[in-house]
């Protein structure tokens, strides 16, 4: 059977479009053959539309609180990438409606968030009271932070098989009002929402960690998941 067709997406800057290759690999080791998009002005996405077997959305720079409804803030400290948030939209938009699997990570999940009507954090520090140290300086990427603890029944605690599991941390901001029908299936002992889900949707899931970077069972079980989940769609 033929490799499903896995959309993802670039960041963005003046010079670049790049991509962190271990997002890439772990989709290619699952089953999936990814497709980069980059966003671009020669972009038709009429024509991604049709191809698309699934929406894979890595991590990368920020999304920009305009589209959340708020200027940036004063004391936030990132890099913004407009253009990607542009066609990350309109692709999560597309593979809502038409029920195409989607898996986020890091910017990813909260793109998805976003693009479904909800908000962040645009800086857990100093938003949100008693927050853990969620992006730790000087640390490898893989370096376990903290723990999560799965909401019972959720697909993703059926994917890790366990209820509270350690997870590594890259991240200064966060999902804060939860996107249309999403809901949060994996929290960290500050109350932080590090997993979501659209129960609706056949796999819809957003992690704040970075499962590529850890390389355990559980880990990549998570991405098999998501490629069988394409694979089940093409077939109907």
């Amino acid at each position: 059977m033929q490799r499903p067709l896995i959309i993802t997406t670039s960041s963005t800057n003046k010079e670049n479009y790049f991509l962190r290759r271990e997002f890439i690999t772990e989709i290619e080791r699952a089953g999936g053959t990814p497709l980069i998009i980059a966003a671009s002005e020669a972009v038709s996405i009429q024509d991604i539309f049709p191809i698309m077997n699934g929406l894979y959305l890595t991590g990368g720079d920020d999304i920009h609180p305009s589209f959340y409804g708020e200027e940036i803030a004063p004391h936030y400290n990132g890099i913004l990438d407009m253009p990607r948030d542009q066609l990350e939209r309109e692709l999560i938009l597309y593979a809502t409606e038409h029920r195409i699997p989607i898996f986020g990570i890091c910017r990813g999940m909260q793109a998805l968030n976003v693009f479904l009507g909800g908000s962040l954090y645009q800086d857990i520090n100093e938003e949100h009271e008693g927050a853990l140290e969620h992006r730790p300086v000087n640390t490898e990427r893989s370096a376990l932070a903290h723990s999560v603890t799965t909401k019972e029944g959720s697909i993703i605690a059926n994917i890790m098989g366990k209820e509270s599991f350690m997870v590594n941390s890259i991240h200064h901001q966060a999902v804060r009002k939860l996107g249309k029908d999403l809901v949060a299936s994996a929290v960290s002992p500050d109350g932080i929402i590090e997993a979501i889900e659209l129960p609706s949707h056949p796999f819809t899931i957003g992690v704040e960690w970075h499962p590529e970077e850890l390389k355990d069972e559980s880990s990549q079980e998570l991405f098999k998941r998501f490629i069988e989940a394409t694979k089940e769609r093409r077939g109907k």
